[in-house]
């Protein structure tokens, strides 16, 4: 299957498929950024980026082993690649409602923008600024939001991997992945004059990974002019089923169709908070046993029960005593 783009939607579909280039078995060639080879086995779907058309049938039918399955890169393509590729008032109702759900460490929500006029989203970018430690964060988001405030947003995720660095003693600037990400961050938003700046740490956790985050937070409080505590945030693959659901149920046509693809894939992960257990098919078998109101009434009563009679009685208890005379003589004498 060959798939041909050309003009700037050439670089944001090579940034999509990016993970995909990584899976040797399935891809044969990538021939140039504008002219890409793919051959998938059983890969039937088309891949045009201008239509928006998703690159899940693969791993729907099971085409993937599952070392290549559990790829980060594959999970960060398919959910943040959707909503790259949707309209922006889709890409509103899901992709700003997954980040509404992350909280700091002090349990505030990110509260975010009320609606996006543009949106635009980096895969994979290296950030380094002035003496900051280069970093390699998942996505860069740059929005405009509808009150005309300029937003960036750093996306670390995470799926089974911890942080791929941790802080370094005898390094000057930091070195925690998340506090060099933040470091960067920081920068790039005061030099290029963001209303908001934020970094979102996405995990298949079900709680708050407190202790990687307040690592990267006292790191950078350490060595540089800040923690930053209020710009850090987390929130979890989970939540996504839920978001995904809402928003099929508000869009239309093959846009229901890709958002229902990504959502099969994230169930199948199992990215989702308990929800009782499946039988699929196995049972124990019919209860055959009822309560039920005997026919005739009968009437018991309680046997007398006999408690025996304990008596206490004082008893006498004598003690002989006298002194007697030590044989161990000790001389002694005054001191002079």
């Amino acid at each position: 299957m060959v798939v041909t783009t050309s003009g700037s939607g050439a670089p944001r579909l090579y940034d999509w498929i990016r993970p995909y280039c990584r899976l040797a078995s399935k891809v044969l060639a990538v021939h140039s950024i504008r002219t890409l080879d793919l051959s998938f086995a059983g890969l039937s779907r088309r891949i045009i980026s201008e239509q928006g058309e998703s690159m899940f049938t693969a791993q729907i039918g099971n085409k993937l082993s599952r070392a290549e399955e559990d790829m980060e890169d594959l999970l960060t393509s398919n959910v943040f690649g959707t909503w790259r590729y949707v309209p922006i008032e889709i890409a509103e109702k899901g992709l700003l409602e997954f980040l509404k759900t992350a909280c700091r460490i002090d349990g505030a929500r990110f509260e975010g923008p009320a609606g996006i006029s543009t949106l635009n989203m980096k895969f994979w970018p290296w950030i380094q600024e002035e003496d900051a430690k280069g970093a390699e964060p998942d996505v860069l988001i740059e929005m405009v939001s509808s009150d005309k405030r300029k937003w960036l947003l750093l996306v670390e995720a995470k799926y089974l991997s911890p942080k791929s660095s941790f802080a370094d003693e005898s390094e000057k600037c930091p070195t925690d992945q998340l506090a060099r990400e933040m470091h960067n961050l920081r920068k790039i938003a005061r030099l290029e004059n963001y209303d908001e700046y934020a970094l979102f740490y996405v995990t298949a956790h079900t709680l708050l990974p407190k202790g990687d985050i307040t690592e990267a937070i006292n790191e950078l409080a350490e060595k540089t002019e800040g923690g930053a505590s209020e710009r850090f945030y987390w929130t979890t693959w989970r939540r996504l089923p839920g978001i995904l659901s809402t928003t099929i149920n508000s869009c239309s046509g093959s846009y229901v169709t890709i958002l229902g693809d990504l959502q099969t894939i994230v169930l199948r992960m199992g990215l989702t908070f308990f929800e009782g257990i499946v039988a699929k098919g196995w049972t124990l078998g019919g209860v055959s046993w009822v309560f039920k109101l005997p026919s005739k009434l009968t009437s018991f009563k309680w046997a007398s029960i006999s408690i025996a009679e304990y008596h206490f009685e004082e008893t006498p208890v004598k003690f002989s005593w006298g002194f007697q005379e030590s044989h161990n003589n000790m001389p002694w004498r005054w001191k002079s």
